[in-house]
């Protein structure tokens, strides 16, 4: 069975082509390590915001299933997180990688549509939060030399992360859940805001890394099973409102 965790992120998680992901059993205090170590990524789920809408991000890393079947494992994914994003939904699948959104239309509701690529097609993002800084960024970005497409604070991640790479997230005054595929590296990354206002889950499965803004999306995965993780359970009622 696969295991769920939670990350903390102005920490970030990276997937290469090259290199596995060390499986970490404990999701209270979790490592990636890929090609390097980034950072520990301490964790505390706090839950989402009772009551209030959200978008939904879904996604496969590293699948040997042919892209067809990927499609569909990842619009089932996100087909079971729709109330998260009942204004529209989308798929992309290219070569390694399937990612899938449910978007709750906040911030350019006619530009924002995810996933969300930059000019060149070569970094693509899904994102589920809110950037509050995102007008201060974007005007710092700009006089830098950025060209933005739309008004989203979507796109404001993406010129930060072509800018910057992981350390983008340390700009960022928000909460927030992403998955960026940079096609140049064939490379994943994988972030969350710091308090898990928006949550990221993942599970290693014979399908692939697969992630999710639930764990529900991650049980549509066909290797993945529910199962009950006594010593996860234990660090839940010990640390979830410590």
């Amino acid at each position: 069975q696969g295991d769920y965790h939670t990350g903390e992120s102005s920490c970030v998680g990276f997937l290469g082509q090259a290199a596995g992901a060390r499986r970490i059993t404990n999701p209270v205090s979790l490592l990636f390590r890929i090609e390097r170590r980034l950072a520990g990524l301490d964790s505390a789920y706090l839950g989402t915001k009772c009551g209030v809408d959200m978008c939904g991000i879904a996604g496969v890393y590293g699948t040997p299933l042919p892209a067809g079947r990927k499609r569909v494992l990842v619009e089932d994914m996100v087909a079971e997180i729709a109330h998260r994003g009942p204004d529209d939904r989308d798929v992309l699948v290219d070569g390694r990688v399937g990612l899938g959104h449910a978007r709750l239309s906040i911030v350019d509701l006619d530009g924002g549509r995810q996933p969300m690529a930059d000019e060149t097609g070569e970094v693509v993002i899904v994102f589920n939060g809110e950037v509050f800084n995102h007008v201060e960024l974007r005007r710092a970005l700009v006089a830098r030399g950025a060209r933005f497409r739309t008004d989203s604070d979507t796109e404001v991640i993406i010129h930060l992360y072509k800018e910057k790479g992981a350390a983008c997230v340390d700009d960022l005054n928000g909460d927030f859940a992403f998955a960026i595929w940079d096609r140049r590296r064939q490379s994943l990354m994988l972030a969350r805001d710091r308090m898990g206002v928006r949550p990221l889950y993942y599970t290693h499965a014979s399908e692939g890394l697969c992630f999710a803004s639930e764990i529900k999306a991650l049980l549509r995965v066909p290797s993945v099973g529910a199962e009950a993780d006594p010593v996860a359970l234990d660090q839940i009622f010990m640390l979830w409102l410590t």
